[in-house]
């Protein structure tokens, strides 16, 4: 039919596809409305099922049971879906229409070389991340960020606590594949390929992406590890072109923390902040050196010698 008029929604969003700062934006606005959304339906759910909101969201941690705290993996899910999920398949729907697989290279099946690699470099993260943890907890923080740095860690307490195997796998669900999900759909698939386009470097777009993504979690004390987190799943994007290798990657990062704190809950106790050792060097050292190295052979690589 040739060129035809756009309607206002189309040109907003043929600028937002040119523009990576105007589509960044439409993002956060996207992600604001999906948490009001999540919280309107949480509130519903309390309302349904009559329990306390303070509850479902994390707020009441005090005597909380089985019960409870799967309401709270049903409440977080909700959650989760509509502030990462939901808004990063919106935008990408608008701004590329049926074409928004592509854009967040998802149409292609992730091939078994890929995601070794993915698992690989993860698998190394662990005790890099334990590391840089320690090497956090000596800096310094305003009481404010302390506080809430102890409400999310009894939050997290109620949820890793786990009586039986269908426990474990709603916790490999909730805070498993759907935290990694909506996390890289958003972090991986949208905001770094913008900050990198914006940027002119795609390695500052996946550090500048990195720190976004640690800092989104308002939990200083694991500012570092979790920043490193984010950067070694960017790294995997920009070598794959494919986000199912970071969105394993990340799940497998997360589960293997569930299912570690499943069967060898009280060696994990060991891990408490307070209870917490210095590491020796090489726990960070030899890790880092190793990444480094398969990192430098990796990046000569092409898409096909991953096998995808």
């Amino acid at each position: 039919m040739g060129s035809g008029l756009q309607t206002p929604g189309g040109q907003i969003s043929e600028k937002a596809r040119n523009s990576p700062a105007l589509a960044l934006v439409f993002l956060l606005w996207a992600c604001l409305l999906g948490m009001l959304l999540g919280n309107l339906l949480v509130l519903s759910l309390a309302e349904l099922i009559g329990v306390d909101v303070a509850v479902l969201q994390g707020m009441e941690v005090t005597g909380v049971g089985r019960t409870e705290r799967d309401q709270m993996r049903a409440a977080m899910l909700i959650a989760h879906l509509c502030t990462f999920a939901l808004p990063a398949i919106s935008i990408a729907q608008w701004l590329d229409g049926t074409g928004w697989k592509d854009s967040l290279a998802l149409s292609r099946p992730p091939a078994w070389g890929a995601i070794s690699i993915g698992v690989l470099f993860i698998g190394l993260c662990f005790p890099l991340s334990q590391y840089l943890y320690w090497w956090n907890l000596q800096v310094p923080l305003p009481e404010q960020f302390l506080e809430m740095e102890r409400s999310a860690n009894e939050v997290v307490k109620v949820f890793i606590q786990m009586d039986d195997i269908g426990e474990l796998f709603l916790n490999l669900v909730t805070i498993g594949f759907v935290a990694a999900l909506g996390e890289e759909l958003i972090f991986r698939g949208l905001v770094q390929p913008r900050l990198s386009k914006m940027l002119g470097n795609e390695i500052a777009g996946i550090w500048v992406g990195a720190v976004l993504f640690s800092a989104i979690h308002f939990q200083f004390a694991g500012f570092l590890p979790r920043m490193v987190l984010g950067a070694t799943l960017g790294y995997l994007f920009f070598w794959t072109r494919n986000l199912w290798i970071p969105i394993i990657a990340h799940f497998f990062f997360n589960g293997a923390q569930i299912v570690v704190q499943y069967f060898f809950k009280n060696q994990m106790e060991q891990l408490d902040p307070g209870r917490m050792q210095q590491p020796h060097w090489a726990v960070g050292v030899l890790p880092l050196l190793v990444m480094l190295l398969l990192a430098k052979y990796f990046k000569t690589r092409t898409t096909k010698d991953y096998g995808i």
